[in-house]
């Protein structure tokens, strides 16, 4: 049974910041927190090591309404945004599974990281999800030498950073095929962490 609809997406279209951010909050979040508490146990064990999920707080927002929210899975109990981490991210265009290092990811750490993902390039279908503008979900593409070229590019930057993945329909939102869905990421995952 799969976990979002495309009421739970049409939340994402609500004008107002505290009408959108009550509806995430009240319809989206605990959906996102038992995908959680379920699927944590199968990514650690194909990661590798302990994972902890954390959903999206937003807590800077305060005008702007989020385009989309999710649950992290990182490494560290406290929080995830130091790591690079596999995500289940919605938006009004639908469930985003996704591979992630933010710019605050050990900013000292990302040019090795990228070094580590230059020497591996994946042959895999993927979505750049970085710069996202919202206006339509991002189109898978072969990740071939130019697709890999600029990813690995902008995540050398100051303040570059890493966004890929793949977008599902709600209603292939069950946790079977999100995790299958994932497995790709984790993969890329422990490239980035130093485990392939």
């Amino acid at each position: 049974m799969p976990i979002f609809s495309q009421e739970d997406l049409a939340v994402f279209t609500i004008p107002g910041f505290e009408e959108r951010m009550q509806a995430i909050r009240e319809g989206i979040h605990p959906k996102l927190k038992a995908l959680g508490d379920e699927i944590v146990e199968p990514l650690a064990q194909k990661a590798g090591e302990p994972l902890f999920p954390h959903v999206a707080k937003h807590a800077r927002r305060s005008v702007n309404p989020p385009e989309d929210t999710w649950v992290a899975f990182g490494p560290e109990k406290r929080g995830y945004k130091k790591y690079p981490y596999v995500g289940v991210a919605v938006s009004q265009f639908g469930v985003h599974t996704q591979v992630v290092a933010k710019q605050e990811t050990w900013a000292t750490d990302r040019p090795a990281m990228a070094d580590r993902l230059d020497a591996k390039r994946p042959k895999m279908r993927l979505a750049n999800f970085q710069d996202w503008k919202f206006e339509t979900a991002p189109a898978e593409q072969e990740a071939d030498d130019a697709f890999w070229d600029a990813r690995l590019h902008k995540m050398r930057l100051k303040t570059g950073g890493l966004d890929m993945g793949r977008t599902l329909p709600a209603s292939k939102s069950d946790p079977e095929p999100l995790l299958a869905e994932i497995d790709d990421f984790v993969t890329l995952y422990r490239i980035l962490r130093g485990m392939e």
